[in-house]
């Protein structure tokens, strides 16, 4: 039956979830438009890793250089403080003024909970 499927799969390796991700963004971008931005990469692998432990997404803001420019910013993901993708993958060499970091864990259903873990 369909509805007894789980939504997404558990036990995903970091690194598998991450080259997942960047194939997937890389052909909705192509197929139908879509932004391929580092805030949606990080959000689609911290979803694919959401069944393990110490997964945390960040968002970190620089300083616009000397003289005004955009601020710039980015996303990534880590497992256990280690950078998902490497370290290019976060912020290298720029000093994030303002980081937010979020943990990342999918709720476990309850034996009320519906197939899209709605409750009943």
């Amino acid at each position: 039956m369909l509805a007894s499927k789980p939504l997404l799969p558990a036990g995903v390796a970091p690194d598998a979830a991450h080259r997942a991700t960047l194939r997937a963004s890389a052909r909705a971008a192509r197929w139908f438009g879509a932004r391929d931005t580092c805030l949606i990469r990080a959000l689609v692998v911290g979803a694919l890793l959401s069944d393990r432990d110490g997964v945390r997404l960040h968002v970190g803001f620089a300083t616009p250089a000397e003289g005004g420019g955009a601020l710039e910013g980015h996303a990534w993901v880590t497992v256990d403080g280690a950078i998902v993708g490497g370290p290019e993958a976060a912020m290298a060499g720029r000093d994030a003024t303002t980081e937010l970091s979020i943990s990342v864990r999918r709720r476990r259903p309850s034996a009320l909970s519906g197939p899209i873990g709605g409750t009943l």
